[in-house]
């Protein structure tokens, strides 16, 4: 008995990877961990490059004015990526007398993060696509990454 780690993007590929493994860590009897990873959405000063030089004592209020859009920047990655796990769940029909489900939203690279998870897994799954920019694509480069990276079986669903 252990976790089935689930990697989800919104996309319909994930969709069909997520139903297919929330099927089998019910058959298992496993938890299921359902994983929404993407890269930090890094906020630049739109105006820091206007100036050749900055003007005494304005560094500091740059740097906190630049902080504070970062966090709200972060909040909002972290609240999409929590409601494409939620979205994702719903879309498939997950229910509460389903497996046990973790979800876990992060802002870093989706491949590592699942690879780096797989470690203590039983099974990795993934669709075989997600939204990026080549759909047309047998395999997508998080699906491709995870075959020949992960610590544990994958299943790559189309």
């Amino acid at each position: 008995m252990g976790d089935i780690v689930i990697g989800v993007d919104g996309s319909e590929a994930s969709h069909r990877a997520l139903r297919w493994a929330l099927e089998e860590a019910q058959l298992r009897d496993d938890s299921a961990v359902v994983i929404h990873a993407h890269k930090r959405t890094v906020v630049r000063n739109p105006y820091a490059t206007v100036y050749p030089y900055v003007p005494a004592g304005n560094m500091q209020v740059e740097t906190d004015y630049e902080r504070r859009m970062q966090e709200e920047q972060d909040a909002y990655d972290r609240r999409h990526a929590e409601s494409t796990i939620q979205q994702a769940l719903d879309q498939v029909g997950w229910s509460i007398d389903g497996p046990d489900v973790r979800p876990l939203a992060m802002a870093r690279d989706p491949a590592k993060t699942l690879v780096e998870m797989s470690e203590h897994a039983e099974l990795l799954v993934v669709g075989s696509h997600g939204r990026g920019r080549f759909a047309g694509f047998l395999l997508g480069s998080v699906s491709q990454h995870c075959a020949h990276h992960a610590h544990c079986p994958v299943v790559i669903v189309r």
